[in-house]
C-alpha cells in the first residue's frame, strides 16, 4: 500500500492506493465528513454525561472545527474495557453524521472484546510539534484532539458494509468504490454510534 501526498482546500490530504481496480473508483469532490456540522448539536450539547474538561479555555465549541479535526486526522484510538483490562489500538477509520466507521480483520483481541463489551471510548488528534519554553515544565504540544464515547456494533448487512468501507476510503483518499459482495465479505466493518464528544486544542 502506498500513500500520496494531495492537497484539497490548502491542507495536505493523505491519500491511499488500495491496489484495487482504478476504474472502479469514484472520484468525490470532498473527502471526509458526509454531512453538514449543526448535525452534532447533540453530541456535543450540555446534556453530555461523561465528559469534563478542565481547562475549559482550551475546550472547541465550534462544531466546525471538531468535524474538522475529524476529517483530517490519520489515526484513531479505540478505548476498549473487558472487566478490568483496558485495551487501546490504533485504527483506520471514517466519519459521517454522527456515526464512525472502523475498518478490523474478522478476528483479534479488539473484536472479541468488542463482542463482550460494545461500549467504548475514541481519541483522534492533528500535531503540529511542541512549543519550547526555557523551563523544561513549562514545554507545551501544539495540537488539536477530540474524545467520544459510543456503542460499537460489528456490522452484518453488505450494503453497509459497503457504505462503511466507502466512508473509510474517502476519508482517506477522497474516492469512492464499487465494492463487489465478495471483497465486502472478506473484511469486517465495526460501526461506532456516537452519544458525546468534546474537543480540545492549545497553541493552534
Amino acid at each position: 500500500m502506498s500513500q500520496v501526498a494531495s492537497r484539497n482546500r490548502g491542507r495536505p490530504v493523505r491519500q491511499v492506493r488500495l491496489g484495487l481496480p482504478r476504474d472502479r473508483y469514484v472520484q468525490v469532490r470532498r473527502p471526509g465528513p458526509d454531512r453538514a456540522p449543526a448535525d452534532i448539536d447533540k453530541l456535543m450539547g450540555p446534556d453530555r454525561t461523561r465528559a469534563f474538561m478542565r481547562r475549559k479555555e482550551r475546550e472547541i465549541t465550534d462544531k466546525a472545527e471538531v468535524e474538522s479535526i475529524l476529517s483530517g486526522a490519520l489515526v484513531c484510538r479505540i478505548g476498549l474495557a473487558d472487566g478490568g483490562e483496558p485495551y487501546v489500538v490504533p485504527v483506520c477509520f471514517g466519519y459521517g453524521d454522527g456515526t464512525m466507521y472502523l475498518h478490523s480483520a474478522h478476528e483479534g483481541k479488539k473484536i472479541d472484546m468488542l463482542k463482550k463489551n460494545p461500549r467504548c471510548c475514541f481519541e483522534v488528534d492533528t500535531c503540529e510539534g511542541t512549543i519550547p519554553s526555557k523551563r523544561p515544565c513549562n514545554w507545551e504540544m501544539r495540537y488539536r484532539s477530540v474524545i467520544g464515547f459510543g456503542n460499537a456494533t460489528i456490522v452484518e448487512d453488505v450494503e453497509e458494509k459497503k457504505k462503511g468501507m466507502n466512508c473509510i476510503l474517502r476519508h482517506y483518499s477522497g474516492t469512492t468504490y464499487d465494492f463487489s459482495d465478495e471483497e465486502i465479505k472478506s473484511v469486517c466493518v465495526v460501526r461506532v454510534d456516537i452519544s458525546e464528544m468534546t474537543g480540545k486544542k492549545f497553541g493552534s
